[in-house]
């Protein structure tokens, strides 16, 4: 009963967001002068877009447990260069870091690693992390991502220099509805489900995810697939 409430609020809450976010890319499409000679009003615009991506990402996230609670969640697996793909999601997330003043580096030991994978889970894996990294690090730090193939598998490190994770929450932030909490950590905000949904992914990958990290040193999230 629980996993069906959930789902079903869950469709009633991604229709009038997809219909905002519907109205928001006409607006911006059809105003971008007025928003070119008003930065003002286009930077209270952004803010507005930033939350309804944000509402529908979690949205989407309950939805996701749900289906994993019934059962129901499957891999969509197709070949791809996985390099590729994860430099794509790096490049897409570039603007959010710029809005806190931080630095991206994307560097990988091979250009091309072709791998069947389901690239709307690894899209969410690295979106999931890569945020994560960007919403706890301070302004002017950097979050470096690192690919490495290794035999049959390969790794993809997402490294930041924010505040760290206290060792005795290492291993419950991947559990749900857990938050890393810290004294270095100005925010706490979040659904604490994030996490718990990539290590699902991961494993559905045949695959796992492992952190190091020390507080006030920064955190390394290590998937490997």
């Amino acid at each position: 009963q629980k996993t069906e409430f959930f789902s079903n609020i869950s469709h009633e809450l991604k229709t009038p967001v997809s219909v905002i976010l519907g109205a928001i890319q006409l607006v911006e499409k059809k105003y971008s002068s007025t928003f070119s000679s008003h930065p003002d009003l286009y930077k209270q615009f952004r803010i507005i877009r930033h939350n309804c991506y944000k509402m529908l990402r979690l949205t989407n996230n309950i939805l996701e447990i749900s289906k994993i609670e019934a059962g129901y969640s499957r891999l969509n697996l197709e070949n791809c260069n996985i390099v590729y793909l994860i430099e794509e999601i790096v490049q897409s997330i570039i603007p959010y870091a710029e809005q806190k003043e931080l630095s991206i580096e994307f560097d990988t030991e091979e250009e091309e690693i072709i791998t069947a994978v389901d690239i709307d889970k690894i899209e969410r894996i690295f979106l999931n992390l890569l945020s994560n990294a960007i919403k706890y690090t301070e302004r002017g730090g950097k979050v470096r991502v690192y690919i490495t193939k290794k035999a049959n598998y390969f790794t993809v490190s997402v490294k930041d220099n924010g505040p760290g994770i206290p060792e005795c929450m290492q291993e419950e932030i991947f559990k749900r509805f857990q938050q890393g909490t810290s004294h270095l950590t100005k925010t706490n905000e979040g659904s604490g489900i994030g996490l718990s949904l990539v290590k699902t992914f991961v494993e559905l990958h045949n695959g796992k995810i492992s952190l190091i990290s020390k507080e006030g040193e920064g955190s390394e999230f290590i998937v490997e697939i």
